[in-house]
């Protein structure tokens, strides 16, 4: 006679721990020998707004292409907003009818492709021949063209400049022990600075009415031949009755020899992470005769500033 038996929660958490923690990803799709062969991906394929995955399990680059049938615009997203793609660092683009990609001043690689659905798998081609899997593959996405389009449209920079402001963190509770955040800053001709008027770099936080807190900071690692740059920035320190759950907000802002940078990055500081819910377990009952190594329970935990939390444990 078959019976049931109630499982332990914890017995349930510990055969599944193990399991989710060490599982596989998915592989990326090889190109086919002798059947399905790679094509020329045609203009039309390409309309629309995309974003870029990369690597064997298919990770999100943060980068997002818009293309109007003649031109593509690619922007980076970061702290929720768009930003122009960092020079030197390689992006997409349609050129002379071509899907290529690369970076300012190196060789590009043509890619061709196929449909996977929705989404256009890209294979790298030198010399005509389909050489090797490209790890790369297109999206559609719900984001707006137009933020990307106007990100993605650079102004001319004939001096210094920053295109873009990347953290290291993003979103912080307002109790964390570590109120510091790393700035890494990218533009171009910063080997021209020494030679300007006004010779310094500067970072700072504004609050939403524009007000500098604390005062700018002066950014002394500077790389002028890959044009890059980073600095430590204090944030503000806010008492336990002024933080709230959405967070106060503030906007990195650069002086870079004598002018702010048009481009801004966003920070949030926030209350700690915390539960607003009871963790909920797809099955609260398993036949222990169905219990094995390899047996996993779905487990939802709903919160909010669980990006602060510094991971979530059960």
């Amino acid at each position: 006679m078959k019976k049931n038996y109630r499982v332990s929660l914890w017995n349930v958490l510990l055969l599944m721990g193990a399991i989710i923690f060490l599982g596989g990803c998915p592989q990326a799709n090889e190109p086919s020998g002798g059947g399905e062969q790679q094509g020329e991906i045609k203009s039309e394929e390409l309309k629309g707004v995309w974003e870029l995955f990369v690597a064997a399990n298919q990770q999100t680059s943060n980068i997002f292409l818009y293309f109007d049938g003649t031109t593509m615009y690619s922007a980076v997203k970061a702290g929720g907003q768009f930003t122009a793609i960092p020079a030197g660092t390689p992006f997409l683009q349609y050129k002379d009818g071509k899907l290529q990609y690369g970076a300012s001043g190196s060789t590009t690689v043509e890619f061709v492709g196929k449909k996977n659905g929705k989404n256009i798998d890209l294979y790298a081609k030198v010399n005509g021949q389909v050489v090797s899997v490209a790890s790369y593959t297109l999206k559609p996405s719900t984001e707006s063209g137009e933020s990307i389009k106007e990100a993605g449209t650079e102004e001319p920079c004939t001096g210094p400049c920053i295109r873009s402001i990347m953290f290291d963190r993003k979103h912080l509770a307002y109790n964390d022990a570590n109120l510091t955040v790393t700035v890494a800053l990218s533009g171009k001709n910063f080997n021209l600075i020494a030679s300007q008027p006004d010779t310094d770099v500067k970072a700072g936080l504004f609050d939403t009415d524009d007000v500098l807190q604390g005062g700018l900071v002066k950014v002394t690692d500077i790389d002028t031949v890959n044009h890059r740059a980073t600095v430590s920035l204090p944030v503000p320190q806010i008492s336990a009755g002024e933080a709230t759950v959405e967070g106060k907000k503030y906007m990195v802002r650069v002086k870079i020899c004598g002018k702010y940078a048009k481009v801004q990055a966003p920070l949030t500081i926030t209350k700690e992470a915390r539960l607003t819910e009871n963790p909920a377990l797809e099955k609260s009952l398993i036949p222990s005769n169905e219990v094995s190594a390899s047996t996993t329970v779905k487990m939802t935990v709903k919160g909010c500033n669980l990006a602060v939390a510094g991971g979530v444990f059960v």
